[in-house]
């Protein structure tokens, strides 16, 4: 069939196939990949390069592309000796200096934190560093010029810790690596010093050395380890590849590629790796076959979930083993249920006959053959294809008694969305097992940081989304965006804020407004104050309580006489008519106030004054004569005095007869 004329054959059951992403991408202008750095980030995330020769470390330049080539942002080192970059799997820019300093960067270049990784490794100066996925988050892994190592499993909150040394390392080993193990939940750093091999461990004190089973043995100059840290493939300088345990007990296989040496390994799933030649990429299984994919330049290779991806100066292809269910539905002569409810749906397009004959032939594995039909289309990139598979379980689901439509209409769904973030101007070529593995929740929040807020708020209403908090998320970054933008008029992005949340039930201007001010305390570098949009997009919140409230809490951040938010709050209270909540501003405002300010403020609102003199004569009366006197209320002077006359002369009475 014509979807399988790009699948090759590496084993009897396993079946691989090649897409290109994107073709022609728009850094080709502007790259030279030969004389280039390259880190890429995981799940179609976005890539860093930075030149290999510059005049000095310190004047490094790295540029920030998405996986279709269109540059998203530079940063212009101006810190210490750059060393290496890479990325966080969320999308952060971990940079790291010879002294032990390290940048975090989001994706336009904005550095976020900076943090150094302890006085050994400022001391004697770090000559290389790998940053790698950790059990813990994201973890580091650095050689001093004393030749130790020292592991950080979580950048941000872990501490340096020193492994065991490598027995007889003068020099840099000629390959090495930091892996995550995630049964053992332990990372270990592997070492090839020529032929001898050691893997480390942080919280052991020993050193061990391995021994695997290599025929052809030369010095290992490239190693890779399958996501899960089970596998491991070893590549010499001879042009063996070795590929076994993780362990190195035992050895899957050893076979001699090209003489040119192996650039570059990755692991495509479990079952395969693929080597990156000089103009060539070689996917081989672990049973030990093999097929070439030739290309004009210079290749790099990213280890993803599901698959490898491949970018070139001009092209980014997919390379990926063929799902199962795809396997089955379009392998030739298959059976399979699916199969025969996709020739179905084309021959009802055709309005033939024949499409209840396939039906027919299906009718007891209906159900079956929808939901083959429903999983091969999250499989697939080519809409017309997805739309094909979807097409043929609609029909199918059309002819089961009962049946539940929710794990079809949300892969419909699902598509659309991962359709529209594959697009060029967005560029994350994600899978739907990669979505599955993360959430869509994750891949909103990475629209987010690319600042596609429209996108994003579009997508969460359409998976239904609105119940969560993931919407009042995207709204709340959007917010604190519209925020930096210089020269905006409070009242407009306010009044912006407020149409974009009038029709999502659940969510209010408060809200937003709340959570925006939790994520964005100090005050944004722009002419708009941000606790200017809070107080006028306040002005749309319905909630009296909440109103009141969040102006009392802004006004403990703000500088009261620019922005006056506490007397907003004391007008807004006197509107609500909710005398627990005027007493609530009046004791906030009396903390804060000294007491001739406070009196001669409450005394311009004659409900604010009225509940505060019940206040006094509940609690403190003697403070009512100061009231008294400011108002020249003379009546109520006077039924003052003559109030505590009354209560002095009956202690008197009362002292008077206890002494007789």
């Amino acid at each position: 069939m014509l979807h399988t004329a790009d699948w090759v054959q590496l084993e009897r059951r396993h079946f691989y196939r090649k897409k290109t992403l994107y073709s022609s991408l728009a850094w080709q202008s502007e790259l030279n990949f030969e004389d280039c750095y390259v880190s890429s980030c995981t799940f179609g995330g976005p890539v860093a390069v930075w030149q290999k020769s510059v005049q000095s470390p310190s004047k490094q330049i790295i540029l920030i592309y998405s996986c279709s080539g269109i540059r998203i942002s530079s940063i212009v080192w101006s810190s210490g000796q750059f060393l290496t970059c890479g990325w966080s799997e969320n999308e952060e820019l971990v940079c790291i200096q010879n002294d032990g300093t390290v940048h975090v960067y989001n994706l336009y270049g904005e550095k976020i934190r900076s943090f150094g990784l302890g006085k050994d490794a400022k001391d004697s100066k770090i000559i290389e560093a790998r940053i790698y996925r950790s059990p813990a988050g994201t973890g580091v892994v650095v050689l001093t010029t004393l030749y130790r190592f020292y592991a950080m499993t979580n950048i941000e909150v872990g501490t340096l810790k020193r492994l065991p040394d490598v027995p007889g390392l003068t020099s840099l080993p000629s390959c090495w690596s930091a892996f995550a193990n995630d049964d053992s939940q332990k990372t270990v750093v592997f070492v090839a010093n020529n032929k001898d091999i050691f893997l480390l461990n942080p919280s052991e004190t020993a050193t061990f050395q391995k021994y695997p089973e290599i025929n052809d043995f030369g010095k290992i100059i490239q190693v890779a380890f399958s996501r899960m840290g089970e596998s491991v493939a070893m590549a010499t300088e001879n042009g063996t590849l070795w590929i076994g345990s993780s362990d190195l007990k035992d050895k899957y296989c050893e076979i001699a590629l090209k003489d040119s040496a192996v650039r570059q390994i990755v692991w495509c799933g479990i079952t395969a790796v693929v080597c990156s030649l000089e103009d060539s990429v070689t996917l081989v299984s672990t049973e030990g076959n093999l097929i070439t994919y030739y290309y004009s330049s210079l290749t790099y290779l990213v280890q993803e979930l599901d698959c490898v991806r491949v970018f070139t100066d001009d092209v980014h292809d997919l390379i990926q083993k063929v799902p199962k269910v795809t396997l089955d539905i379009f392998r030739i002569g298959s059976i399979e249920p699916g199969s025969m409810l996709l020739e179905a749906a084309k021959e009802y397009q055709k309005k033939s006959y024949k499409c209840e004959e396939y039906i027919r032939l299906t009718r007891n594995q209906l159900a079956k053959a929808v939901q083959q039909c429903t999983e091969a289309a999250g499989h697939e990139f080519d809409p017309k294809l997805q739309k094909s598979l979807l097409k043929a379980a609609q029909i199918g689901k059309g002819f089961i008694e009962g049946h539940d439509p929710e794990k079809f209409v949300l892969m419909a769904r699902t598509l659309r969305v991962l359709n529209a973030v594959r697009n060029e101007q967005i560029g994350i070529p994600i899978t739907i097992d990669q979505v599955n593995y993360s959430s869509i929740a994750v891949l909103l929040e990475r629209l987010v940081s690319r600042r596609q807020f429209q996108l994003a708020l579009e997508a969460a209403k359409f998976m239904e989304l609105s119940k969560t908090d993931v919407i009042s998320q995207i709204l709340t970054h959007w917010v604190c965006y519209k925020m930096k933008e210089v020269g905006q008029d409070p009242e407009v992005v306010a009044r912006e804020i407020a149409e974009k949340v009038r029709d999502l039930q659940g969510i209010s201007p408060g809200d937003i407004a709340a959570k925006a001010m939790l994520l964005n305390k100090k005050e944004v570098h722009a002419k708009v104050s941000s606790m200017q949009v809070y107080a006028k997009l306040l002005e749309y919140e319905s909630n009296s309580r909440k109103q009141v409230r969040l102006l009392l809490k802004m006004d403990q951040e703000s500088e009261r006489s620019t922005l006056k938010i506490d007397k907003t709050a004391l007008s807004r209270a006197l509107e609500s008519g909710d005398g627990d909540l005027i007493v609530e501003v009046l004791l906030y405002l009396k903390a804060k106030m000294n007491k001739g300010e406070f009196q001669m403020f409450v005394r311009q609102h004659p409900v604010a004054l009225a509940t505060y003199v019940n206040i006094l004569r509940e609690k403190v009366p003697a403070s009512l004569r100061d009231i008294y006197e400011q108002e020249d209320d003379y009546l109520q002077e006077s039924f003052y005095f003559l109030e505590e006359a009354f209560f002095q002369t009956e202690v008197n009475f009362h002292r008077c007869f206890a002494s007789v």
